[in-house]
């Protein structure tokens, strides 16, 4: 398995910042709101070599971060892995890789937020939204 604190740590260093929007620009992302399918929080996706980021429109702002630092925690630790998760529908694999991109998004959120990792991971792996 990744070491996901380390990772995270080594990026907070890398920009001077925990805050993932500033990350994610100088990642060249750009980050669209909008409103997403049921139980799809965000995804990732290269279009015409643009780095995009979805986010649902209707999260509040601490579940916005969470899910951004969850899709750069899949660009950074997961080379050529773009999907999303649908709860209900993942496979072996794939589950890994979520559950590390959560891991991923608390590590990083701990830098800038005292919310419980559990309870941002917990809030990941449900899928829904508030």
């Amino acid at each position: 398995m990744l070491n996901l604190k380390l990772r995270a740590k080594n990026l907070v260093k890398k920009y001077g910042t925990s805050d993932p929007y500033y990350i994610a620009r100088e990642l060249k992302f750009e980050i669209v709101f909008c409103d997403m399918p049921y139980k799809i929080n965000g995804m990732w996706r290269r279009i015409l070599r643009r780095k995009y980021i979805f986010i649902d429109e209707n999260l509040n702002e601490w579940q916005k971060k969470a899910v951004l630092c969850h899709e750069l925690g899949h660009f950074l630790c997961h080379k050529g892995y773009s999907s999303y998760n649908i709860a209900g529908r993942t496979f072996f694999q794939n589950t890994r890789k979520e559950n590390e991109a959560n891991a991923f998004s608390a590590e990083l959120m701990s830098y800038s937020s005292d919310i419980d990792k559990q309870y941002i991971i917990h809030f990941l792996e449900l899928g829904h939204k508030k």
